[in-house]
């Protein structure tokens, strides 16, 4: 048994010795990775009109206010609406051809005498997949909800909210 022992101890040194002679290369395997970018033109969006609710009478219930992108509006029968409205318009700038998401801020509202109002659900009407046209342009008309409160105080109201346009 012991010159098995020898034996097997000796092929297996000779083979560590050979793998440890063996240039590390003849083991290693290498690839070729490939990188590339286009740059565009950052996206820019700018505001051309700001949204206007018009005049709304109102009664002590509460009630929410649609204003549409083209400009319509709508509440409760017991509201009147008086003067005319418009949406928020918008002009967007950037690659030509380019598609672009639309989103909106979201916590805002217009405040005056009372309470404040919340804005909310903005629309728009660039339709479900907004792309830039061949020259990079994209005009963007906005509506948006305006929920009154009851007995909400009579007065002007006013605020702001965020359209973000990205690639």
């Amino acid at each position: 048994m012991p010159t098995v022992r020898i034996i097997t101890s000796t092929i297996a040194l000779m083979g560590a010795a050979a793998a440890l002679l063996l240039p590390a290369d003849a083991l290693a395997a290498t690839a070729t990775g490939h990188a590339s970018v286009t740059i565009v033109a950052a996206v820019a969006v700018s505001e051309a009109a700001p949204m206007d609710f018009g005049t709304v009478g109102v009664t002590k219930a509460g009630g929410t206010i649609v204003l549409s992108p083209n400009g319509t509006r709508s509440g409760p029968a017991t509201y009147s609406f008086h003067g005319s409205s418009r949406p928020g318009q918008f002009t967007v700038t950037g690659t030509p051809n380019a598609a672009v998401a639309i989103s909106f801020s979201s916590g805002d509202a217009v405040t005056g005498p009372g309470p404040a109002i919340a804005l909310g659900s903005f629309t728009h009407n660039a339709g479900p997949a907004p792309a830039l046209n061949s020259a990079g342009t994209l005009s963007l008309a906005v509506g948006a909800t305006m929920a009154v409160g009851a007995a909400q105080p009579y007065g002007s109201y006013a605020g702001s909210y965020t359209v973000t346009v990205n690639y």
